[in-house]
């Protein structure tokens, strides 16, 4: 059932992570849609536990899910995630974001944004999911690290101008839930909106992934989430997660 509202946002000055307190609700059996924002993160945490520079005027927050699909199904929701931070970015930034796989947001080839998905199974399914998104919104890029995996960007370098991120916040949480309870018969939609907004697809590309190396062309996303890759004697690879490296011929 679609509820009318989603709970309202738990705001804080500052967290370790707010993936960690929306964790803690989530296990006090917090409803679905609760939200966990913080001015600061002190312990910010992207994928495989790497840390995550979060300032004030980033935006910060988890989304805390209890979707009825199978775990089989859920990768497909972090395509979902990305699809709305990308799109709502555009429209109050009039930035030309683009989805680097699996989870990056980037700027001409500068990490903007980022999502975690982190997800709860039980003998019943899935008990929660929590979807962490970070936003370099109104910082300045001097106090950005020089030293991360991919150049950082932020929005106030690249616009000159402050973002309102309640109004971000709220553009993405009603991207996100429009198509959330819609799914999975908007999956088609979603997966097209994604191939639309990559800037993966068509490129070559390296992933990591368990130790082992795969290059070549990057062909398609598929609805488990997986990038299909061809390389360069023609054999195709799909692969379900690491760490994807764009080519610049």
């Amino acid at each position: 059932m679609k509820p009318n509202y989603w709970p309202e946002i738990d705001r804080y000055e500052s967290l370790g992570s707010t993936q960690d307190r929306a964790r803690q609700l989530a296990q006090q059996r917090a409803p679905e849609g609760t939200v966990v924002t913080a001015t600061v993160q002190t312990d910010g945490r992207g994928r495989l536990d790497r840390a995550w520079v979060s300032p004030a005027g980033g935006l910060w927050f988890s989304l805390l899910l209890r979707p009825n699909i199978s775990p089989a199904e859920a990768p497909g929701l972090n395509l979902l995630a990305a699809v709305a931070v990308t799109e709502a970015l555009r429209s109050v930034t009039e930035l030309e974001a683009g989805i680097k796989w699996p989870n990056d947001i980037l700027v001409d080839g500068r990490k903007l944004a980022g999502i975690l998905m982190e997800m709860k199974t039980g003998r019943d399914g899935i008990k929660y999911i929590l979807v962490g998104v970070g936003v370099n919104a109104n910082i300045d890029p001097a106090v950005m690290p020089d030293d991360l995996r991919l150049p950082p960007a932020t929005v106030l370098g690249e616009t000159g101008r402050q973002t309102d991120l309640s109004e971000l916040l709220e553009m993405i949480l009603a991207a996100f839930k429009e198509d959330y309870y819609g799914w999975p018969n908007c999956r088609a939609g979603v997966l097209n909106r994604w191939r639309d907004l990559s800037v993966t697809l068509g490129r070559r590309v390296t992933i990591d992934s368990a130790g082992n190396t795969v290059s070549g062309l990057a062909r398609d996303i598929n609805s488990d989430g997986s990038l299909t890759i061809v390389d360069a004697a023609g054999a195709a690879h799909t692969v379900h997660a690491g760490d994807l490296t764009l080519q610049f011929d």
